[in-house]
């Protein structure tokens, strides 16, 4: 959360998902690899302002999804995690006391 009377974002501001992490090998006879973890979601970059300026940007990207790993002999690989869901940017005007 900002709360500011101005905000000029010059920058970037982010609130990212972590990644999933990578599957298990197998070891052994005919067993199936570990699957990814699933990527995390993004968060919330809440903004409250009368003014807001700048040519900055703002992500909320969730993270990527954990690679799966191969079997051994037989076995099959795991899956890959999936990708984690974006998240939400909300911005408040409170001179116009509208969401913009």
């Amino acid at each position: 959360i900002i709360y500011a009377k101005n905000i000029v974002n010059n920058g970037t501001i982010e609130a990212l998902g972590g990644n999933g992490g990578n599957g298990f090998a197998a070891s052994g006879g005919n067993r199936g690899g570990g699957g990814g973890g699933q990527g995390g979601g993004g968060g919330i970059v809440f903004l409250i302002y009368e003014t807001y300026s700048g040519t900055g940007s703002i992500s909320v990207t969730g993270g990527t999804g954990g690679t799966g790993a191969a079997g051994s002999g037989t076995g099959t690989a795991g899956d890959n995690g999936g990708a984690g869901a974006s998240g939400l940017i909300i911005k408040y005007n409170m001179l116009k006391g509208v969401f913009e």
